[in-house]
């Protein structure tokens, strides 16, 4: 006997539990003898406005260092990866809930998030024992959790974000040039001219300048 793995897509306006589903498979096979598994039956979080809702509850009560909603910097990261695809902007919305808040990576699957979604995520979140650099070149193996992190990266080094870091943190925007360097030399610079464009314009001058675009 063989042994085949599908995986099943159900759109219902309504509710589903596992004796409906079996129901219409069986009914859509009536020739085929078969016997199945089913592990669990999740709803998929599909729509961009559910993904935003969903961080805005996770990052409720959240505020960045200058007293700003934190959901605005996610916002603004997604935003910048409007020209590539929705599920980027996913990522983009959720690239910090693993990281500040007590979603994981499991969590985060269960409660309906597309599979790829939370691997970018996870590829862009912090792991214990990792040198922040080292994490740059890890997420610059990886296309789209690039193009995640060059908005992350450019939303983080605005003018305004920056005016508001503490004197002591002000190294970290040298770090970020740093990061920039790595992540700029792995993707089309068309790609990160959109981003820039969106998220940090002023950025765009030293994009150039690093590419020889003059």
């Amino acid at each position: 006997m063989k042994v085949y793995e599908v995986l099943i897509r159900v759109e219902a306006d309504d509710e589903v539990n596992e004796a409906q589903v079996r129901e219409e498979i069986y009914d859509a096979c009536p020739d085929v003898n078969f016997g199945f598994d089913i592990e669990s039956i999740s709803p998929k979080v599909t729509s961009l406005a559910e993904v935003d809702r969903f961080a805005e509850q996770a990052h409720e009560g959240q505020v960045d260092k200058g007293g700003v909603p934190y959901i605005e910097h996610v916002r603004a990261v997604s935003a910048g990866l409007e020209p590539f695809s929705t599920r980027l902007q996913m990522a983009g919305l959720l690239h910090d809930v693993i990281e500040d808040t007590e979603w994981t990576a499991e969590g985060l699957r269960q409660a309906g998030i597309e599979s790829r979604v939370v691997r970018i995520v996870e590829l862009v979140t912090k792991t214990p024992g990792e040198s922040y650099m080292d994490r740059i070149r890890k997420i610059s193996e990886d296309r789209e959790a690039t193009l995640l992190k060059i908005a992350d990266n450019a939303h983080n080094s605005r003018a305004d974000r920056a005016a508001m870091l503490p004197d002591g943190n002000r190294g970290r925007l040298e770090r970020y040039r740093k990061a920039r360097e790595i992540l700029w030399a792995t993707v089309k610079p068309e790609e990160i001219e959109s981003i820039l464009a969106i998220v940090n314009p002023d950025l765009l001058a030293e994009h150039r300048q690093f590419t020889g675009w003059l």
